[in-house]
């Protein structure tokens, strides 16, 4: 969300960087493998992502914190949650384009946010 100005650039933001995701699906694919062995405290990569999950979730939160003062996060959404449903939801759609590269997971993307977020449209 680092590279996102307003709101409205964050979906087109994320599909993008979702399709450029797709075009290495073996890079995604290790990625996601990688990060499931490392779930394993005695992997030599757990601390890595657990380091990096927490960063990006720490940085999600403080962005949604700022749009919750902006009364642009759904009312009774807390940040946090919201954060960790985000990754979820990201780790999630790759996971499934994965196995089925036919899947559009673009439009799921953008539905979700339209469940998180409130715009002005």
């Amino acid at each position: 969300m680092a590279e996102v100005d307003s709101l409205e650039a964050l979906a087109p933001y994320l599909g993008t960087l979702l399709v450029r995701h797709q075009k290495t699906p073996e890079l995604m694919r290790l990625w996601l493998e990688l990060a499931a062995a490392a779930s394993r405290q005695d992997h030599p990569a757990h601390g890595y992502f657990v380091d990096r999950y927490e960063r990006s979730r720490t940085h999600v939160t403080r962005r949604l914190r700022e749009l919750e003062a902006e009364g642009k996060l759904r009312e009774g959404l807390g940040p946090d949650s919201a954060a960790t449903l985000f990754q979820a939801v990201l780790n999630g759609l790759q996971a499934q384009w994965l196995l089925n590269q036919r899947l559009d997971i673009i439009e799921p993307l953008n539905r979700f946010l339209d469940l998180i977020l409130v715009t002005d449209d």
